[in-house]
């Protein structure tokens, strides 16, 4: 895999947290899409964030709300 397709994939990856962020409204809502977030590694889909980050990210989020 090149530096392009990593970017790209990583700007995708960026992005859907940001999106499972905002729409989110309790806790389990947004730990649960970021659960959920996958991307696409060759022909393979893969969950990138553990349980413990998504947890994290969550409360994090609603924290600073």
């Amino acid at each position: 895999m090149n530096l392009k397709s990593k970017s790209k994939m990583f700007k995708g990856l960026v992005e859907k947290i940001d999106i499972a962020l905002s729409d989110g409204t309790s806790f389990d809502e947004i730990a649960g899409k970021l659960k959920n977030i996958h991307i696409k590694i060759r022909d393979e889909y893969v969950k990138p964030l553990p349980t413990d980050l998504c947890t994290q990210l969550a409360k994090n989020e609603l924290e600073n709300r």
